[in-house]
């Protein structure tokens, strides 16, 4: 999503103007509920007309006439609360910025988790680490140390990706 004029499409919000009168708002990863927010300074302008359009408003004042010569004297009009536009090359730089934030972030979390990895390996205890499934049935492992596969009497890499539930009932069936 992006805007130029953050108190036209959020007239809440028109008051930042001066400091964010434009933004792009590019959500991360999901999980994450992080965003990339670039924003832009309000971009005051000065607009020339050709005549003032408050003179078009004549016909109430008795009398009134226009007059070529003063009908469209120059005039000016601040305009505010407006950013420069976006160009497409701004919005592709933030969706760049995104992949890359996400690739780092998933690089970070894979060396984490790694490291956890190592650490649990070396206890003496069972551990073993569930992914939270989309639904509320799957439980599958995706990490277990040799001591759980050895209660469990199954290679670790047999383990990987079974549901635990599955897993837990079947031993308690063997039992």
């Amino acid at each position: 999503m992006h805007v130029d004029a953050i108190g036209e499409m959020f007239p809440e919000l028109a008051d930042l103007a001066p400091l964010a009168a434009g933004f792009i708002f590019v959500p991360l990863m999901p999980q994450s509920r992080s965003a990339l927010l670039w924003t832009r300074r309000e971009q005051v302008l000065q607009v020339k007309w050709a005549g003032n359009p408050q003179l078009a408003k004549l016909q109430d004042i008795p009398n009134s006439r226009l007059s070529p010569r003063k009908s469209f004297d120059l005039w000016q009009q601040t305009a505010r609360g407006r950013a420069r536009r976006w160009s497409p090359l701004h919005l592709e730089s933030a969706r760049s910025l995104r992949v890359l934030i996400e690739l780092m972030e998933r690089k970070r979390f894979q060396q984490d988790f790694t490291l956890l990895e190592a650490s649990l390996s070396r206890l003496r205890d069972g551990v073993a680490i569930i992914e939270r499934g989309a639904t509320a049935a799957a439980h599958p492992l995706i990490f277990v140390n040799p001591a759980f596969a050895e209660l469990s009497q199954v290679e670790v890499a047999d383990l990987i990706g079974c549901d635990i539930l599955t897993l837990l009932a079947d031993d308690a069936a063997a039992s």
